[in-house]
């Protein structure tokens, strides 16, 4: 009776750990791959068509693990911001938003993610600036 509980617990566990590793999925959203920005800094509108909405944006630092959590503004919109890098979306509807680079002064290059979260589907940005 122990053996085949003990049986059991293990099948359920690792079901429990084949659906959970393949959760997330990386696709292409119809997004860039990447976004480069001058020492000064500067604006650069993204947008897609509907069929590609996200549902959640993220600016990560993967060297640090630091990251920016998206806050919205009552249903309106809202922004992402971490270190020098904005992200701003004007309207909830998931297919554009403006990346906002602060001007670099440390005369080094730099690097954030921008996670685009739609679902079980993500897509990465890279963000450089020179």
């Amino acid at each position: 009776l122990i053996f085949m509980r003990t049986i059991k617990l293990l099948l359920v566990l690792l079901s429990f750990s084949l659906f959970s590793c393949g959760a997330f999925e990386e696709v292409n959203m119809g997004y860039p791959e990447s976004v480069t920005f001058s020492k000064e800094g500067g604006v650069e509108t993204i947008s897609v068509d509907d069929a590609k909405a996200f549902s959640m944006i993220t600016v990560i630092d993967y060297k640090t693990a630091g990251e920016g959590m998206f806050i919205s503004n009552d249903g309106e919109g809202g922004y992402c911001e971490y270190a020098w890098l904005r992200v701003e979306m004007e309207s909830n509807s998931g297919t554009e938003f403006k990346v906002i680079a602060q001007p670099n002064t440390t005369n080094n290059p730099r690097t954030l993610w921008i996670e685009l979260t739609s679902g079980y589907k993500y897509h990465v940005i890279k963000v450089e600036q020179l």
